[in-house]
């Protein structure tokens, strides 16, 4: 699962819970995998049968996940919370006490509630100081608040700390949006290195955020359409659907993305980035009502996910 080869993962959880079905710890891996692999309904058979062995911050955190992608966001910040409290008052250790604050800070974000998402990466970075991932939280409430020089410096901290791909491309639209060109293009390029670095280990971990790089940025749509049209073949969840969508639109093939778009939006989960992303496409199909609806909708929601999109969002409902 952590190599995200998540048919693997699935069969592997299943030969173990065939051999001992009260392996709780595989039944969580069989969750996991099949909610990535958009097989939702197998995903809730599995939780369910968790939640009536075990109550504990990490199968809270499972239900929170499912509820976001199935539409309900407001669920998954009570459970996420619930997950703070549990682990707090369990004594767990401070990483995993500032893993839960940091996800639900994440839906908080996600629900467009800045407030509650800065109070939740900052109870993060409390319990673990220096938390790269929280860090990164506090830089995106910074760019949706407006504040560039202070995400800038957040993310300046935390990918100092953690250089993952999509961190790196973020910090270089924010140099972009700063008016500092050759910084940006040096974080691109970074990206550009770590890419080359994973293709040659064979790793594909970050195929789906290296998707999302070349299409914000214009750069190679058609590696960027091969490469989510592979990692769909195998994993079709509504960020799969979005990450071809997205390739496929910048690849000038508005129908198909149009599909894809619309099947990303299937599940209801009330995401900036896939509304955005779908209105931009519908837009580009003529579809005006459609599309400036799904960019207002994901305006709405401070979204925080890619300053250069949401940027061009902006300027098409000015």
């Amino acid at each position: 699962a952590t190599l995200h080869d998540f048919l693997c993962a699935q069969a592997a959880a299943t030969q173990v819970l065939q051999a001992d079905p009260y392996a709780n710890g595989a039944l969580a891996i069989l969750f996991d995998a099949s909610l990535e692999l958009g097989q939702l309904d197998v995903a809730e058979q599995a939780l369910t049968l968790l939640m009536e062995r075990v109550q504990t911050p990490a199968v809270l955190g499972r239900e929170a996940r499912l509820a976001f992608v199935r539409g309900d966001t407001a669920l998954a910040l009570e459970l996420s919370n619930q997950a703070v409290l549990d682990a707090t008052n369990a004594g767990d250790p401070a990483a995993s006490v500032a893993f839960y604050q940091f996800t639900h800070a994440e839906y908080a974000l996600l629900a467009g509630d800045l407030d509650t998402a800065q109070a939740g990466y900052g109870a993060s970075l409390t319990a673990l100081p220096g938390y790269p991932l929280a860090l990164f939280g506090q830089g995106r409430v910074a760019y949706a608040r407006g504040d560039t020089a202070r995400a800038i410096a957040l993310l300046e901290a935390a990918t100092a700390a953690l250089p993952r791909p999509d961190m790196v491309a973020y910090l270089g639209d924010l140099y972009a949006i700063a008016g500092r060109p050759d910084e940006a293009a040096a974080q691109y390029d970074t990206v550009e290195f770590i890419h080359g670095l994973a293709a040659g280990d064979g790793a594909r971990v970050y195929d789906r955020e290296y998707v999302g790089f070349l299409a914000d940025h214009g750069r190679d749509s058609a590696t960027a359409v091969d490469l989510a049209t592979q990692e769909l073949a195998a994993r079709q969840d509504i960020y799969g659907f979005d990450a071809l969508a997205w390739a496929l639109h910048v690849a000038g093939d508005g129908e198909q993305a149009l599909v894809n778009a619309r099947l990303a939006l299937a599940s209801g989960a009330q995401d900036a980035r896939l509304l955005i992303h779908a209105g931009l496409i519908e837009l580009a199909n003529g579809l005006t009502a459609e599309g400036e609806a799904h960019i207002r909708a994901g305006l709405e929601l401070s979204p925080s996910f890619s300053p250069l999109v949401i940027d061009a969002a902006r300027a098409q409902v000015r």
